[in-house]
């Protein structure tokens, strides 16, 4: 009990003694603080004696005495009433007053019970028929000192309560709470105002006031009449009540939290949250705690707070016994702010919650630490603060805590101190403690930042301004430690915006090459077909009617559909690009329209289609030919509605897009099949695009042949290669099945395997590779079925160098380390020519995205052994052609001949395929093969990743241990 409430109570126990009753209670009006005197049975309770001999006032007596009216009510003979209203009158002297006015300022009521009946003086009091006595003067003068005395303490109270809200200060509240405590359990919830530095900022100071006034009128309002509201300072609001039971703190809190966030501050401008803290002080704590009964729940309600700021989930916190043990390490820098001295822990709170509010608010470190430094310049009177790296000395920051930019001064700083402060700096990074030094009257502090930093903050003053304590350096401490996050958190965010810049100029720079439309998507033609074709496309890109694009494989489809969004008035929108034969048949439909939350096993999040994400754009249905039938009446439905629904709801979405649909087989033919729907087929071959193979636009084939030439030249880094006129001529005699693809292919091999400045036809190796194409048709259309079952595809007889022996075990005995092969000037030339080739096709998987994860190992191994099982009729032939043992090579083939991958190449394959293929059929005979192969793969696989060792194992086809050993053995 504070000093002021001791001093009223020993004159409420002067009066009981005085006036020999056995119970007196003094009760304030508007304070409600109440004090009682017991003199009898301690038994018997009060308060039924006065509900008791409540009822009928016999006698009524008024009295004016130094501004204060006395009314005398008498209850009964052992029951006296005196109310005390203050009149507001320095004049007023009347000994006797009958009138029962000035009943408006009443501010307390004293109640006399006596257990037999009070004294004939006392009860004299209210009769007004003779003079009252000496004693009866003596009594009404005690009277007038116990009403002079608590006005007082409640000035002093009003004088202590904050001036802005009219609340009471945290040293009132936590006085009352110890004075209430004492008989009864009390809750305290502490309220604090998320982001209450931004009103400042954006509104100014005087709007913040505004809004703390707000924020106080509302608690007023939904809390009762004997509730206890505090402002600590800031935004940091109280609430106590008398319970015994936390819940009704959650209830307390849940009510505050609808009334304070509902309410539109500053007239609707902002609205705000809360988080809310609430603690309980019970009787049996005073048994184990000597701690004060304020000291306990305001330490139990900040340990709440700090933990429903902490979490996301809630923003109400009840405080339970060991609930926040496993916080103590996170918030023990705070335990030691609070010591005995209230106006120094009153000022450590508001510093503790200005500066938090700062660390939570600022994301820019600079002003961060300015604005800290000024803060606490606002209380402490130090010279100079700020940061100190004796690694990098750069990255100093001097900030004077006037805020002056007095230069003189911050040279003088660091040549005079700059030399201690790194000492001391280094030093409490390496210990991770707490450093303070005094020299010449000059006190330096510097405090460590984390583990994770090579930076102290440091603060430097006049020790006869800047005096240090157990609590303050603990205090500063913690600030440093959050500076230290708030440091930490700045690096993170640097580092990933400049992570997300650089992703963001990638694809600032492909959305651009897409915006450009013709441009990243060129159609190089100069023939009549073509330009009747683009005119065509033009025509139909400007109306939002449905496009069927038709056409061989490899004839540049996706080229047009680009050239069909691009000229459109779409081209700004979105282009979707659906693969209607690579999405499984169970995908398909989700992938189309998407699904609802829930729609079925798995579909824990809603998701939005592919044909939804083109709203306003362009959805182009791939392979529409491989669309299955189930799904085909579904998509009917959206291509005459323009509605979908998603899986699993039951809204339909209006859908503006342009549909263009994409394939290479005849839907005619599949309709007679009855593997296409007729009604889809007309609602999408309204405008057709037929794409025109390159045997009949030849006339394109110099255009052609420059734009690949220059595209190689650029991606190789090597000079331009021109195409001799007579092989320009062989070329337009070629029938080109693979069209576009095929000449972009077989340019590509030449221009690797060209040994001048001229692509020759022999380079291209066209009638080669299209004789090799007849013979195989001829040899596989005559082929007989072998004993196990395995075609027989072509007659191949090994080099006599490494002749098979017609007996197995013969052929186990022909190992590698046992065989002698000579290497040829031949196979020298083949390995350079291939290493070549290895190397381009590296370089373009890691800058694609689409073969990124491509296992070229495993490809190279799967096409040797398909080929080898094609050429040669035994396994005895394909182990001694590749110097393998028969085991190792059936093992193989059976693995490639199983495998069902569907893996799309990239163009540079197509080289690396045909030198494989002169591996397997011509006399070129390589030492042990397979390794030579692995060797120059591992080596070009190194040269192009050579950080990245996981993708170099995934690309090579083998674990990143076993890459390190064979690394070791190159």
């Amino acid at each position: 009990m504070a000093q002021s409430d001791l001093s009223l109570q020993k004159l409420i126990d002067g009066l009981a003694g005085m006036t020999h009753c056995d119970y007196l209670r003094y009760k304030e009006e508007h304070g409600k603080a109440q004090y009682d005197a017991e003199c009898g049975d301690a038994s018997t309770d009060i308060e039924s004696i006065l509900s008791r001999n409540a009822p009928g006032t016999k006698q009524i007596a008024t009295y004016v005495s130094e501004q204060i009216l006395f009314t005398f009510s008498i209850i009964s003979n052992n029951y006296l009433s005196i109310q005390l209203t203050d009149t507001g009158d320095a004049n007023a002297n009347e000994r006797r007053n009958r009138t029962n006015t000035h009943r408006t300022n009443r501010i307390a009521t004293l109640s006399f019970v006596s257990m037999s009946s009070l004294p004939a003086w006392l009860i004299s009091l209210a009769s007004v028929e003779h003079p009252y006595t000496s004693q009866q003067e003596g009594f009404i003068a005690l009277l007038s000192l116990l009403y002079v005395h608590s006005r007082q303490v409640r000035e002093f109270e009003r004088l202590k309560s904050d001036p802005l809200t009219k609340l009471l200060s945290r040293e009132a509240i936590q006085r009352k709470i110890d004075a209430q405590a004492t008989d009864a359990d009390m809750l305290l919830c502490l309220i604090h105002c998320n982001d209450f530095q931004l009103i400042n900022r954006k509104f100014g100071q005087s709007k913040g006031d505004e809004v703390l006034q707000e924020i106080s009128l509302i608690l007023g309002q939904h809390t009762r009449a004997d509730d206890i509201l505090s402002r600590f300072g800031g935004a940091l609001f109280g609430v106590a009540a008398h319970s015994d039971d936390i819940e009704d703190g959650y209830l307390l809190a849940s009510k505050l939290k609808t009334a304070l966030e509902a309410n539109p501050y500053l007239n609707s401008a902002i609205r705000l949250t809360f988080n809310f803290g609430v603690g309980i002080y019970s009787q049996h704590d005073a048994e184990h705690d000597n701690a004060s009964p304020s000291s306990i729940i305001m330490n139990r309600s900040e340990k709440a707070l700090r933990a429903a700021q902490s979490d996301e989930s809630t923003s109400i916190m009840l405080w339970e016994i060991g609930k926040f043990d496993h916080d103590e390490q996170d918030f023990d820098y705070l335990g030691g702010i609070f010591s005995a001295d209230n106006v120094s822990n009153y000022r450590n709170m508001l510093l503790l919650w200005d500066i938090s509010s700062i660390i939570a608010d600022e994301y820019e470190f600079e002003k961060l630490i300015f604005n800290v430094i000024q803060r606490l310049a606002s209380t402490f009177e130090f010279e100079f603060a700020g940061l100190i790296s004796p690694k990098q000395p750069d990255n100093n920051v001097f900030l004077s805590s006037n805020d002056i930019a007095d230069i003189s001064q911050v040279n003088a700083l660091e040549s005079n101190a700059q030399a201690l402060l790194h000492t001391l700096s280094e030093k409490s990074l390496s210990e991770q403690q707490v450093m303070e030094h005094i020299e010449n009257e000059m006190c330096f502090l510097v405090l460590p930042m984390g583990i994770n930093h090579d930076v102290s903050f440091f603060m430097y003053g006049n020790t006869q301004q800047f005096s240090l304590s157990r609590d303050t350096n603990q205090l500063f401490a913690g600030f440093a430690r959050q500076i230290g996050k708030a440091l930490r958190r700045n690096q993170l965010e640097d580092a990933l915006n400049k992570n997300l810049a650089q992703q963001n100029a990638k694809l600032v720079e492909e959305v651009e090459t897409l915006k450009t439309g013709l441009k990243s998507s060129t159609l190089i033609y100069q023939s009549d077909a073509m330009q009747q074709l683009m005119i065509q496309a033009q025509r139909a890109a400007r109306t939002d009617t449905t496009v069927l694009i038709t056409g061989e494989s490899g004839t540049g489809k996706e080229r047009l559909i680009h050239a069909v969004h691009s000229l459109g008035p779409r081209a700004s929108a979105p282009l979707i690009i659906v693969d209607c034969g690579s999405i499984p048949e169970t995908l398909i439909e989700s992938e189309l329209f998407g699904h609802a939350k829930g729609a079925f096993t798995g579909a824990q999040h809603e998701k939005t289609g592919k044909i939804k994400a083109a709203d306003g754009g362009t959805i182009v249905l791939d392979e529409i030919g491989e669309l299955p039938l189930s799904m085909q009446p579904k998509l009917l439905r959206f291509v005459q509605e323009k509605y979908i629904t998603p899986i699993g709801s039951t809204k339909q979405l209006a859908v503006n897009v342009k549909i263009v649909a994409v394939t290479n087989r005849n839907l005619e033919t599949e309709v007679e099949a009855g593997r296409f729907r007729r009604d889809l087929f007309y609602r999408l071959n309204v405008i057709t695009l037929h794409n025109i193979p390159l045997r009949d636009r030849v006339d394109d084939l110099p255009l052609l042949c420059q734009h690949f030439i220059t595209q190689f030249s650029k991606r190789f880094d090597t000079p331009k290669k021109y195409i001799q006129s007579d092989t320009l001529s062989h070329m337009r005699q070629y029938t080109w099945p693979g069209n576009i693809r095929e000449l972009e292919n077989k340019l590509m091999q030449a221009f690797l395997l060209s040994q001048t400045d001229e692509i020759t036809l022999e380079d291209l190796r066209l009638d080669a590779q299209h004789n090799m194409q007849s013979v195989a048709l001829a040899i596989r259309s005559s082929t007989n079925t072998s004993e196990s079952g395995r075609a027989i595809s072509a007659q191949h007889t090994p080099p006599p160098e490494i002749a098979a022996s017609p007996e197995d075990n013969q052929i186990e005995s022909k190992l590698p380390n046992n065989t002698i092969v000579p290497i040829t000037d031949s196979a020298e030339s083949w390995l350079q020519t291939f290493s070549n080739a290895i190397q381009a096709l590296v370089i373009e998987v890691n800058q694609s995205h689409a073969h990124y994860h491509l296992n070229i190992g495993e490809q190279i191994e799967l096409y040797l052994f398909r080929e080898c099982e094609l050429v040669y009729k035994t396994n005895k032939e394909i182990a001694t052609r590749l110097q393998l043992p028969i085991s190792t090579a059936r093992r193989k083939v059976n693995k490639a001949l199983s495998a069902k991958l569907k893996v799309t190449l990239p163009a540079s394959w197509t080289p690396v395929a045909s030198l494989l293929d002169t591996l397997i059929t011509s006399d070129i005979v390589v030492k042990e093969p397979l390794a030579a192969i692995k060797c120059v793969l591992v080596d070009k696989v190194l040269q192009e990743n050579t950080c990245n060792m996981t993708r170099a194992a995934a690309q090579i086809g083998v674990s990143e241990p076993t890459l390190y050993k064979l690394k070791r053995q190159q």
